[in-house]
């Protein structure tokens, strides 16, 4: 394989599977550092953890898949990806992973298929992620709103107007 054709990758470790992703997407493996947990969030949002200064949300793959979330251990580790545009104010995000990923070379029409899918994942799992916060948003809404009702029917009742 020619070495201009090569692209390098990090084969991430998952629970019953490996996840490819290419290196340039990748800032940082880190050791598992105890989250701050988002109240209300969903069972794949792990919660924050501090790096370089900074929060970084952290989720499990598997869970975001719709799969069983692993028992975090003392093998797990946290891979630190670089988001693309603008969609987390950290500029990262984390996923948790089942021990340290290896590196591997990958073959052009492979590396090209695996471009687009680490494209695809850096702004889907940000977009995810903004769903979330909008959606928990609109349910805390939703119950003052009708929290309110319920006080102006009871009002309404007690004055004797329905």
């Amino acid at each position: 394989m020619n070495a201009e054709q090569e692209l390098y990758g990090l084969l991430v470790p998952l629970l019953d599977e490996r996840l490819l992703v290419p290196r340039a997407c990748i800032a940082e493996v880190t050791s598992f550092q105890p989250l701050q947990e988002m109240p209300g969030a969903p069972p794949w949002y792990l919660g924050i953890q501090a790096w370089n200064g900074r929060g970084v949300p952290v989720v499990s793959f598997e869970g975001a898949c719709g799969k069983r979330i692993p028992v975090i251990g003392g093998r797990t580790r946290i891979v630190i990806f670089s988001c693309l545009g603008q969609k987390l104010p950290a500029g990262h995000f984390g996923i948790a992973t089942q021990g340290s990923g290896n590196l591997s070379a990958v073959a052009p029409g492979v590396a090209e298929a695996l471009i687009a899918t680490a494209a695809a994942l850096a702004v889907a799992i940000p977009a995810t992620f903004g769903y979330n916060i909008l959606a928990g948003r609109l349910n805390r809404f939703d119950t003052t709103l009708e929290g309110f009702g319920m006080s102006v029917i009871a009002l309404l009742v007690r004055e004797g107007r329905i």
